[in-house]
């Protein structure tokens, strides 16, 4: 819990900072939404019950197609703005997302002489 209060924290501030591009939390809110969804099934899933445990069967139903769902929008999204970041020339990976100084252009060096 506290790793997460922490990454969230940090995570914000950057945006905030602009050390971090914006755009990547349309990758990460559906990664986080469905983390939460997962945390939610496996609750109703290990729930001790008398019985058949029918809550689990309707996550199945309902949860199982919205967490295909959020996982193909984080996916296409980030595919996206990979392929965005390449075609702008700059590095999609990690240094595209946490450096601010990879939005801009590199200057070109000169030759000396």
């Amino acid at each position: 819990m506290l790793l997460t209060v922490a990454a969230g924290s940090w995570l914000t501030w950057a945006s905030v900072q602009h050390s971090f591009e914006l755009r990547w939390w349309s990758v990460l809110g559906p990664l986080v939404a469905s983390a939460a969804l997962i945390g939610f099934a496996w609750r109703i899933f290990t729930a001790q019950v008398i019985g058949a445990n029918i809550g689990a069967g309707c996550v199945i139903l309902a949860g199982g197609p919205l967490l295909v769902a959020l996982l193909v929008w984080a996916v296409e999204s980030a595919i996206s703005l990979m392929q965005t970041a390449t075609q702008q020339g700059r590095s999609g990976g990690p240094r595209g997302l946490f450096c601010a100084a990879s939005i801009q252009p590199k200057p070109k060096r000169r030759a000396l002489g």
